[in-house]
């Protein structure tokens, strides 16, 4: 009795086990929708692509039709702290094959730094818990009395643990992980001595290569603002399978919604279309169509994703406040110590003048040094109590070095260098002579339009509105 039933057992989680290896190829939860879920892949991509916290809920049907086919369930949150350089995760998926079910739950962690100008680092770790069993109450057998509903055939859980670092250049980003490093090992069926059946998890490597392409389309009005292209390519490797890669391009539309299509090798082509409901809710649908000799003949395969951002343009409202409000206090400051080092610059004149001090310009300039030594003396002309006027060609932001020392005339600052780049593209498209730089002191890019060695100089024209040509509202930000 024993035999058979250690029989029964072990053919019915074989023929499970060659169900998943056919379904997925890997120990990893297949998905077509990454837009919001790039994380479950690598913790070191939690919080990287979102300004606001993310709640996703995803629901995978594959083949239909066909009993037993795989079905994957996975509920995600993603967010990013309020240093922007610290984001965090936690996702758990829930996969049926038949009989054999997988439960997962993880927290990921990231933090990211800046190396370069426009290269940033992201390191990720990730710690969860895998339970695997066996539902018993899916096996059909003629006799309910039979031996295998009292065989303990619950699986077990075990501790899993991931890393990955993804490095953004530019608009580049790629990505390495190393899912279920620790490669623990799950015993269904324990009670059965003689004929253990064991799952062992392998240590899986993904690398993932991710380009992003910002534009506007003005025709469209404000639905062709911000828009993106963005092309990825993700491979999968595993010691005892094929290597798996998908291919993804995805068309952006942020007040619409998005479009895209790619290709997984062993399934074949990919379509998936998402809509924004409302500001903060999003619906997105993905259908494979199953053409390669693996799974042509088993059915179509649907996914289903509800998407919802937590105060998304609220959020994004008050952080693009929070930096004009941090731009604008910059200004404060510096227009008050320029009014504190003039009246300084008066009473030391005053005081020479009380006590019949016969000096000439030049001694004033050297006395006032002296005193203000961090004052640059060639920025003025004490005789006629003027300062010396830059030519504004060459103060003209492509004919200085951007982000040098001096002072700015800003035209707006983002936390984003996608951002940067599309308002100096608009600017340049309307006649501008524009550039933006990366300030490594607080991580913000900003775009401008000239620089002066003076502040009075940079105020001056900032007030007159780029001498009547520019109307929108202007900074002066001092670079040191």
């Amino acid at each position: 009795m024993i035999n058979a039933l250690q029989s029964k057992i072990t053919v019915v989680i074989l023929i499970l086990f060659g169900m998943i290896s056919v379904s997925e190829a890997q120990q990893l939860p297949i998905y077509n929708q990454f837009k919001y879920n790039q994380f479950v892949y690598n913790p070191a991509l939690s919080g990287v692509d979102t300004e606001v916290p993310v709640l996703t809920l995803l629901h995978r049907n594959q083949w239909t039709g066909i009993d037993g086919a795989p079905e994957t369930s996975l509920v995600s949150f993603n967010g990013v702290g309020t240093e922007r350089n610290v984001g965090y995760a936690a996702y758990m998926y829930h996969d049926k094959t038949g009989i054999l079910s997988t439960t997962s739950f993880y927290g990921n962690y990231s933090f990211t730094f800046t190396v370069l100008e426009d290269l940033n680092i992201s390191l990720g770790l990730s710690a969860g818990v895998i339970t695997k069993g066996i539902d018993k109450s899916e096996i059909v057998v003629h006799n309910n009395t039979d031996d295998i509903y009292s065989t303990n055939t619950s699986g077990s859980t075990v501790f899993d643990f991931n890393a990955g670092i993804n490095l953004s250049y530019w608009n580049f980003d790629l990505g390495f992980a190393a899912p279920q490093l620790f490669e623990n090992s799950i015993d269904y069926a324990k009670e059965l001595e003689e004929s253990q059946v064991v799952f062992g998890l392998e240590r899986h490597y993904v690398a993932s290569l991710r380009y992003t392409y910002g534009f506007e389309m003005k025709m469209l009005g404000d639905f062709g603002n911000d828009m993106s292209v963005i092309p990825q390519v993700i491979t999968r490797i595993s010691p005892n399978s094929d290597i798996q890669f998908d291919a993804h391009v995805l068309l952006d539309l942020p007040k619409i919604g998005w479009i895209g299509g790619g290709y997984r090798s062993e399934i074949g082509p990919i379509a998936n279309i998402g809509f924004n409901i409302t500001s903060d809710l999003s619906l997105g649908y993905a259908y494979e169509f199953n053409t390669s000799e693996l799974s042509n003949n088993l059915g179509s395969t649907h996914e289903l994703a509800l998407i919802y951002k937590f105060g998304g343009n609220k959020r994004i409202m008050d952080k693009v406040q929070r930096d004009l409000d941090e731009v604008k206090e910059e200004e404060i400051k510096l227009m008050e110590e320029m009014e504190k080092r003039m009246i300084r610059r008066q009473d030391s004149l005053s005081e020479a003048f009380r006590s019949d001090i016969v000096i000439n310009a030049n001694q004033i300039i050297d006395h006032d040094d002296q005193l203000q030594p961090e004052i640059d003396s060639t920025e003025f002309n004490i005789e006629t109590q003027t300062y010396e006027k830059e030519d504004h060609l060459q103060s003209s932001a492509s004919n200085i070095i951007a982000g040098s020392k001096g002072f700015y005339i800003v035209a707006n600052v983002f936390s984003e260098k996608k951002n940067a780049e599309k308002m100096t593209n608009r600017l340049y498209n309307e006649g501008y002579d524009v550039e933006y730089f990366f300030n490594k002191a607080n991580r913000f890019y900003y775009v401008f339009l000239r620089k002066y060695k003076s502040l009075e100089q940079a105020m001056e024209v900032r007030n007159s509105g780029l001498d009547g040509t520019y109307f929108d509202e202007l900074w002066v930000k001092e670079i040191k």
